[in-house]
């Protein structure tokens, strides 16, 4: 079922998402549940024909947002392992600062 990868914002109204949701459960049943089984192989094979172009933008675009995801993750928790080496260090000499401001006054 990765072939219906498309998201809301393919669709210009809500009842053609609706319609799109519909179709993608009744194929899901049919399949679990060995009813016309055949049939529904084809409808999903004709599927995949007719919008190949965009399952193949859908899935570079999953791909995209798998590695936006992933650069976030990293970058939290390389920020993290900074913040925890240097922010004691820093957080120590600021006071260390600050206690020479109040002392020279």
């Amino acid at each position: 079922m990765q072939i219906y990868n498309k998201i809301r914002s393919d669709f210009n109204s809500d009842a053609e998402w609706d319609a799109y949701i519909e179709e993608r459960e009744d194929i899901i049943f049919c399949l679990t549940e060995n009813v016309d089984v055949e049939r529904t192989k084809e409808r999903v094979k004709k599927y995949e024909a007719e919008n190949k172009h965009l399952l193949i933008k859908n899935e570079n675009r999953k791909r995209i947002e798998k590695q936006k995801m992933k650069n976030e993750i990293l970058g939290e928790y390389m920020n993290s392992k900074w913040l925890a080496k240097y922010a004691p260090e820093m957080a120590m000499e600021k006071m260390v600062n600050e206690e020479a401001k109040v002392e020279k006054t």
